[in-house]
């Protein structure tokens, strides 16, 4: 079964196919009639009645509508696709030269037919290969493991096990691209809420045109990355799609890490028990995900949970690099025990910065 994404991207794909093989036949078709005026054309003179261009974004195509009178046959007006020369010679009240097949005059061309079909087999070829991509892109599974595993196999998934962070001191300069209107708004929102900024860092591990921006919570509970993403063109046919995702996260002292994001491209990915992540949809707004990652935070501590308190962006990295362990030591061999993850995490988290 399809789900809705890869139905579309089906659909999409058998469209640009039919478009490309259309394009191709075409091309053929017009090749083929070059070739029969060339060995067995009959040519006379003809009257230019009209011309005019269709201006395209590469380049612009040239037409003429020409009357001719095929020898025994009766009087044509036909319009043609043209060279520029050829358009430019009529336009400036030059005769013009009618090449025709004697046993159908409607195949015709007018000038020299020297006009290339390279170009349209080149942009019928792209749609067939566009076609391709998409048509590999919907086939990729709907099942969360096996997507899981997908992604670990193809590199999708980072299996780093600890980030390298490179502060950003210029975010305007150093990412252009980027929405920097949703960094700064959405600053402003966490600092309403009593957020305190933390930096601006980029993972020197992560193949990705961005930055997180990282805030903490006045209480220390938790902290905020936020970050957008806009995929590359190929990425994007396959699916991709562009994010503005706000992650909050917090940690317990007995290696379990709780996230609370509007990540609804990760929705469907596999964590290890030791995470606890929840990626509702990508138009959460801040104050319900704020609302929402407390009370899985409160109903934690109400268990008898020892959450850790962070200051620091020094203690935000080692946190995420912890969890970051977690997750990458699993995906790498799933049958790791959550004993020996969370012991994993515990000995990262025992490290952790003190608070300056």
């Amino acid at each position: 079964m399809f789900t809705k994404k890869n139905r579309t991207l089906f659909l999409g794909a058998l469209f640009l196919l039919l478009l490309g093989g259309v394009g191709i036949w075409m091309a053929f078709k017009e090749l083929r009639e070059i070739k029969e005026l060339r060995s067995a054309g009959v040519e006379t003179s003809g009257e230019v009645l009209d011309g005019s261009y269709r201006k395209g974004r590469l380049s612009r195509r040239y037409y003429l509508t020409v009357a001719f009178q095929p020898e025994g046959g009766d009087k044509l007006s036909l319009n043609r696709q043209v060279p520029e020369e050829t358009y430019e010679v009529a336009k400036n009240g030059g005769p013009i030269t009618v090449r025709y097949l004697a046993a159908n005059p409607e195949v015709c061309a007018f000038g020299v037919k020297e006009m290339s079909t390279v170009s349209d087999f080149a942009m019928s070829g792209g749609l067939l290969l566009l076609g391709l991509f998409c048509l590999v892109g919907s086939r990729s599974s709907d099942d969360p493991n096996e997507a899981n595993n997908e992604a670990v196999n193809k590199g999708a998934i980072n299996l780093v096990e600890a980030h390298t962070y490179v502060p950003v001191l210029n975010t305007v300069r150093e990412f252009p691209r980027v929405d920097h209107d949703f960094y700064h708004r959405t600053m402003k929102q966490l600092e309403e809420f009593g957020f305190r900024y933390l930096g601006d860092e980029k993972l020197a591990d992560v193949k990705a045109d961005t930055f997180i921006r990282y805030l903490v919570s006045t209480d220390g509970q938790m902290f905020a990355g936020c970050y957008y993403f806009k995929p590359g063109l190929l990425a994007g046919l396959l699916g991709a799609k562009e994010c503005r995702t706000v992650e909050f996260s917090s940690v317990f002292k007995d290696g379990t890490f709780v996230n609370t994001a509007n990540a609804e491209h990760l929705q469907g990915m596999k964590y290890p028990a030791l995470v606890d992540a929840e990626c509702l949809n990508a138009g959460t707004l801040v104050p319900e995900l704020i609302t929402k990652h407390r009370q899985r935070v409160q109903k934690r501590i109400a268990a008898g949970g020892q959450i850790v308190l962070l200051k620091t962006l020094a203690q935000v990295h080692a946190v995420e690099n912890a969890e970051q362990k977690v997750k990458a030591t699993w995906r790498k061999n799933p049958q790791t025990s959550e004993a020996e993850l969370r012991e994993l995490a515990q000995e990262a988290l025992g490290a952790l910065p003190r608070q300056g």
